[in-house]
């Protein structure tokens, strides 16, 4: 927590969402398509954020990553919305 008593937003751990990870509009997988397109099958969920051992400078809200849900991941966790 910090002075004001709002505990840190992101950056912890990775954060899970509802929906399956696809690509963005406009999205080229070039030069390596086997790097990306073999995880947009509808089983790989999108995580957003970090984690403690993301580097910062890719550490952000928008930033995504993908796993599977019914796979145990260390660093991932969700955030309760009250």
């Amino acid at each position: 927590a910090c002075r004001s008593g709002v505990l840190e937003q992101t950056g912890r751990a990775w954060e899970w969402c509802e929906n399956t990870f696809h690509p963005y509009d406009g999205f080229k997988a070039f030069p390596y398509p086997e790097y990306s397109q073999p995880w947009f099958d509808k089983n790989h969920y999108s995580l957003r954020g970090g984690c403690l051992h993301t580097r910062r400078v890719i550490k952000r809200p928008s930033f995504r990553n993908f796993f599977e849900p019914d796979k145990r991941h260390i660093f991932a966790g969700m955030r309760l919305v009250f």
